[in-house]
């Protein structure tokens, strides 16, 4: 199983096993070594973003990684927009290509977003639907809608 979809203990035998000789035992990992980087692999897949993003206060894309675009490749990005003063949205596609280029669905859980204002006033609320986040840019104090640039993770 590929990106976007987590891999989880589910996909790997209850315990790995080599089924090869071992040729230089003192360069080899043993099999309770293989299991322990095989469970801290599923541990760090599960409890990374599946994708982050910048953007600025005009809603221009800074920055981006997402875990299905290994090569990162712009037509796998998703769209970032600007809506209204303060309001942003990050559309993203229903499916995205795994490891062997087959479309597998994508499921968004969640949304973190930080502000990346100088103002240390400034609050970024998430929310999801859907395909879409929006990021809402406001201030602490009035609650006022703001314009600012954000660090967005998508879990």
């Amino acid at each position: 199983m590929g990106f976007p979809t987590r891999i989880s203990r589910s996909i790997f035998p209850q315990w790995l096993m080599r089924s090869l000789q071992i040729l230089k035992p003192e360069e080899c990992l043993t099999d309770a070594q293989i299991n322990h980087l095989a469970w801290q692999i599923i541990g760090a897949g599960l409890t990374a973003p599946l994708a982050w993003f910048t953007f600025d206060s005009i809603g221009v894309r800074l920055a981006s990684a997402e875990s299905w675009n290994g090569n990162a490749s712009a037509l796998l990005r998703p769209v970032s927009a600007k809506t209204a003063t303060g309001i942003y949205t990050l559309t993203f596609a229903a499916t995205y290509p795994n490891e062997k280029g087959v479309a597998v669905p994508l499921e968004i859980k969640g949304a973190k977003a930080f502000p990346q204002s100088t103002t240390a006033n400034t609050v970024a609320t998430p929310s999801v639907s859907g395909q879409v986040v929006t990021v809402k840019t406001t201030t602490a104090n009035t609650g006022a809608a703001i314009d600012a640039a954000c660090l967005v993770e998508i879990v």
